[in-house]
């Protein structure tokens, strides 16, 4: 395993996602409203469906391809074996993972708060980054999110595997 390759493929993965989640957030917020906290989240059926475009398009274009990307750059660098496989895919998704955690969640959401907080929930408790990262971020991307990467790493190694 050429861990140079894992950790620029780390990087490559998490500037991809990051940028084209962020732009498409500041873009279109109101679409993005359905993955905030409970309290400044908005029920789906209530978004009008050219709000959720950008993001339905970003779940079914940008994730395969990131996913695709992990798998085949695997493979392009001969690594066999299920165990490197899912350390590849892991250190790789886990990347991505914290990347949101401090790109997004905190950065982003702070910098530009006027941009991506809808006009309802401006000046709600849960824009504040004490109460955000309590309740959402350190939740969602350092208990849940290496349980997932784990299981995404697992099928992604799984997949690995049959290429080989």
């Amino acid at each position: 395993m050429n861990w140079l390759r894992t950790i620029l493929d780390t990087v490559i993965v998490c500037i991809a996602f990051n940028g084209v989640v962020a732009f498409i957030w500041i873009l279109e917020p109101r679409g993005f409203s359905v993955m905030l906290p409970k309290g400044i989240n908005t029920p789906k059926k209530e978004i009008p469906k050219k709000n959720m475009r950008p993001v339905r398009l970003m779940e079914f274009i940008l994730y395969p391809i990131l996913l695709a990307y992990i798998v085949l750059s695997a493979y392009e660098q001969g690594i066999t074996g299920f165990g490197y496989l899912f350390l590849n895919a892991f250190i790789i998704n886990l990347g991505w993972n914290f990347g949101d955690f401090f790109l997004l969640d905190w950065w982003l959401r702070a910098v530009y708060t006027d941009r991506v907080c809808l006009p309802e929930n401006r000046g709600h408790e849960m824009w504040r980054t004490g109460p955000w990262m309590k309740e959402f971020g350190i939740v969602d991307h350092w208990i849940k999110g290496p349980v997932l990467c784990a299981v995404l790493s697992a099928a992604l190694a799984g997949i690995g595997l049959l290429l080989r």
